[in-house]
C-alpha cells in the first residue's frame, strides 16, 4: 500500500510539473515511474501466480499456434490469444512478458491522457489512474482483461476517426485475449451519436429514468438469471458474487450517481470526439447496478470506468470556466471517495494478502 502511495505521489508531482509549464517531460517521467513499478512487480494481486504457473504450463504445448480450438482447451476459458502470446514470449520468460506488457499498457494510457486531457489537469488524470483501485491496481492482477482494456482504449481513435475495419480488428484481438471484450463490438456505433446534445431540460426525464434503472436493473437480472446465463454459467458467476456486491456510502452514492449525470449534462459543450469519450464512460454507470447483485459482472464496467481518466478532467475544465466553486465541490466528490476506496481496497479481506506488500523480481531467478 505504502509503495503504491509513494508511486502515486511521485507521479502526480511530475505530472504537475508539466501541467504548470515547468517540466515539458513531466508526464513522461510520471508514466515512466508507473511503468517501472508495474514491470518489476512479483506476486502482485490475486491472479499473478496463476498467470505465472499457466505461462510455464503453456510452454509444453508443441502443436500449431493456428490450432485455435486446441489452444482454447488449453487455456480453459477459450481465450486462445493469451496462450499464443505466452508461447511467443517463451524466449524472454514470464518476467520479460510482464515488462513488455507494462510498457505497452502504460504507453496507451499516457497517449490517451496526452491526447484528450487539458495539460493543467494532468495531475488529476494520474491521480484517478493510480488511486482508483479498479484501474491500475486491479489491472496489475487481472492481466488478460487489462490488456484487452488497453487495446480498447487504443482502438477508440478509430471510433473517432470512423475507421471501422481498424476498430473491429483491435477488438477481435482483444476478444482473443479476454472473451468479455465481445461487449465492445457495438461500441463503434457510438460514432453516429457524436452530435448528440443533452440539454438541461432533458434532466427532467433523464434523472428519474436513471433512478428507476438503478432500482429495477438488479431485480430484473436476478429474475432472469437462468435465461440469461444458463445453469452452469449462473453458478460460476454466483461463486464470484457471494457476499461481495457493491456497497456505497453517502458520498460514494453522490460520486457514483451525481457526477456522471453532470458529465452527461455538459456533453453539448464538447467537440464530437470528446462526446464519444463521455458516452463510453457513462456505460460504466449503466452496468454498475448489476454489481449490486453479481460482483463479477461489475468487471465488465472496468472497460468503461478507465475513461474517467480523461472524462473527469475534461468536465472539470468546463465547470471551472463556469464557476470555480462548483469545480472545487466536484473535486471533493471525486477525490474523497477515490481515496476511501484506495484505502479500503488494501484493507479488504479479499485483496490484503496479495496487494498490501509490494514484492519485486529483483534477486529472484528469472522465470
Amino acid at each position: 500500500m505504502y509503495v503504491a502511495l509513494l508511486i502515486g505521489v511521485l507521479a502526480m508531482y511530475f505530472a504537475y510539473s508539466e501541467s504548470n509549464g515547468g517540466n515539458k517531460n513531466g508526464l513522461k517521467i510520471a508514466f515512466g515511474i508507473i511503468t517501472v513499478y508495474l514491470a518489476i512487480r512479483y506476486d502482485f494481486g490475486n491472479d499473478y501466480m496463476n498467470y505465472l504457473n499457466s505461462f510455464q504450463r503453456y510452454q509444453y504445448y508443441t502443436g500449431s499456434l493456428l490450432n485455435f480450438e486446441e489452444l482454447k482447451e488449453i487455456q480453459g476459458h477459450g481465450d486462445f490469444g493469451w496462450v499464443i502470446l505466452c508461447i511467443l514470449c517463451a524466449p524472454i520468460g514470464f518476467f520479460g512478458m510482464i515488462m513488455i506488457l507494462s510498457v505497452f499498457e502504460n504507453w496507451v494510457i499516457y497517449d490517451f491522457v496526452k491526447t484528450y486531457v487539458p495539460r493543467n489537469w494532468y495531475p488529476l488524470s494520474v491521480f484517478i489512474y493510480i488511486f482508483n483501485p479498479n484501474i491500475m491496481l486491479m489491472g496489475g492482477s487481472m492481466m488478460r482483461q487489462w490488456l484487452a482494456m488497453c487495446i480498447f482504449i487504443f482502438a477508440v481513435r478509430f471510433i473517432i476517426d470512423r475507421k471501422p475495419i481498424f476498430y473491429f480488428a483491435c477488438i477481435i484481438v482483444a476478444m482473443a485475449i479476454h472473451g468479455s471484450a465481445k461487449i465492445l463490438l457495438p461500441i463503434y456505433f457510438l460514432t453516429y451519436l457524436r452530435n448528440f446534445e443533452f440539454s438541461l431540460k432533458s434532466l427532467l426525464w433523464f434523472v428519474p429514468a436513471l433512478v428507476v434503472w438503478f432500482a429495477v436493473a438488479p431485480s430484473v437480472l436476478m429474475s432472469n438469471m437462468d435465461a440469461i446465463m444458463g445453469g452452469e454459467e449462473m453458478e460460476r458467476f454466483s461463486d464470484y458474487s457471494e457476499g461481495s456486491g457493491e456497497k456505497y456510502g453517502i458520498l460514494g452514492i453522490i460520486a457514483a450517481f451525481l457526477f456522471p449525470v453532470v458529465c452527461i449534462s455538459q456533453i453539448k459543450r464538447f467537440e464530437p470526439q470528446y462526446r464519444i469519450l463521455i458516452m463510453i464512460f457513462f456505460l460504466s454507470i449503466l452496468i454498475r447496478p448489476f454489481g449490486l447483485v453479481i460482483a463479477m459482472i461489475l468487471r465488465l464496467s472496468f472497460y468503461f470506468i478507465t475513461f474517467s481518466i480523461a472524462v473527469f478532467p475534461m468536465v472539470m475544465e468546463k465547470i471551472a470556466r463556469v464557476r470555480r466553486e462548483y469545480m472545487y465541490m466536484f473535486m471533493v466528490i471525486v477525490i474523497v471517495p477515490t481515496l476511501r476506496d484506495f484505502y479500503a481496497f488494501f484493507h479488504s479481506d479479499t485483496w490484503i494478502d496479495k496487494f498490501m506488500e509490494y514484492h519485486t523480481i529483483i534477486g529472484l531467478p528469472w522465470q
